[in-house]
C-alpha cells in the first residue's frame, strides 16, 4: 500500500485502535452462539396450518447441527487469535503509543507526521504476518512431500510434468527434499 491516500491512513489506523473493542465483540459473538445455538435451529419438521405438504420445514440432522456449531466455534476462534496476535504486534512495535493525541489528530483532514509513523508501523505488522504466513504454507508443503514415499520415476514424473496443478513450490518442495535425501545418503557413506 505504498500509494495510500489520507483517509486509508486514517481508516487503518482506527482499526488497529479498535482492536480490543472488535476482540470483545468476536467473543461475547462466540458466547452467545455457544447459548443461542439450540435457539436457532428447529430438530422437529414443522408446516404451518393450511399449508401444503411442499412447504413442510424439515428438521436439522444432529450431526450436521453438530458439525455447524463447531465450525462456527472453531472460525470464531481462529479470527479471534489472529485479532490478538495483530494486537500484540501493535503494542509492541508501539509501546509508548499517544492514543489521546492519536484520536485528536484522526479528526482532523491533514495528515501528520505522527501519523504517518504509526501507517510505517502497522505496514509493519501487515509484513510480518504475511511472511509467517507465507512461511507456514511453505513448511506445511514441505511436510506433505516429506511425507510422501517417491521413488525415482515418480520424481521426475513430478518434475518434467506441465500440468498445472503442480505448483512450482512443490516442485521446489520436491527438489529441496531429494537433495536432502542425497546429502544424507552421502554423508552416511563417507
Amino acid at each position: 500500500m505504498e500509494s495510500a491516500t489520507d483517509k486509508e491512513i486514517k481508516y487503518h489506523i482506527r482499526r488497529h485502535i479498535a482492536l480490543p473493542y472488535k476482540i470483545k465483540q468476536l467473543e461475547t459473538e462466540r458466547l452467545k452462539s455457544q447459548i443461542y445455538a439450540y435457539n436457532m435451529q428447529s430438530f422437529t419438521g414443522t408446516t404451518q396450518y393450511g399449508f401444503s405438504i411442499d412447504d413442510y420445514t424439515r428438521a436439522i440432522n444432529i450431526e450436521q447441527f453438530v458439525i455447524r456449531l463447531i465450525l462456527d466455534q472453531e472460525s470464531l476462534n481462529r479470527q479471534i487469535e489472529a485479532l490478538r496476535l495483530r494486537y500484540k504486534l501493535f503494542k509492541e512495535l508501539l509501546p509508548t503509543l499517544d492514543y489521546p493525541t492519536l484520536k485528536t489528530l484522526l479528526k482532523h483532514d491533514y495528515l501528520s507526521d505522527y501519523e504517518v509513523m504509526v501507517f510505517n508501523e502497522i505496514q509493519e505488522i501487515n509484513y510480518y504476518i504475511d511472511q509467517h504466513k507465507l512461511a507456514k504454507k511453505q513448511q506445511q508443503s514441505d511436510n506433505e512431500v516429506a511425507s510422501l514415499d517417491l521413488t525415482e520415476s515418480d520424481i521426475n514424473a513430478i518434475l518434467t510434468s506441465d500440468d498445472w496443478e503442480s505448483t512450482k513450490e512443490t516442485k521446489i518442495s520436491v527438489l529441496n527434499t531429494v537433495e536432502d535425501e542425497l546429502m544424507a545418503m552421502l554423508t552416511i557413506v563417507d
